[in-house]
């Protein structure tokens, strides 16, 4: 299965706070943030910020997304419109996938459906970092 990373390259990888620079084929900076590592309790997750303003600073995320042992992906914490935006899995700091958010449905917690979200090679990482 051809992972969806092609257009994205990481920058300035900067593990020790879970923070790296994106850059895709378009030129725009990103930056991705992996609670993987800023807090042990996320399995695996993907949080996707708007293109960064000013180089010189981190932009603010606009959405953090944890993606459960089963391969769901949940959403954590959002702020304006989320459908539509685009989200880049980090797994142990690693681009594992790029998605868009098609819908959100809240149900209890809100879960998303992302186009790639179930893929099986990310619910086998999730699953094998959880332990489970």
């Amino acid at each position: 299965m051809k992972r969806a990373t092609s257009g994205f390259e990481l920058q300035d990888k900067v593990l020790n706070i879970g923070v790296s620079r994106l850059t895709d084929r378009n030129g725009r900076k990103w930056t991705a943030y992996d609670p993987e590592i800023l807090n042990s309790r996320h399995v695996a997750s993907a949080v996707v910020v708007p293109p960064l303003a000013d180089e010189g600073r981190y932009a603010e995320p606009r959405l953090k997304v944890v993606l459960s042992p089963e391969g769901h992906a949940v959403l954590e914490k959002a702020t304006g419109q989320i459908v539509g935006q685009t989200i880049v899995f980090l797994i142990d700091g690693e681009i594992r996938s790029v998605a868009v958010i098609r819908s959100a449905i809240t149900t209890g917690s809100l879960q998303l459906s992302i186009d790639g979200a179930k893929l099986p090679e990310l619910q086998r990482l999730a699953q094998g970092l959880s332990g489970v």
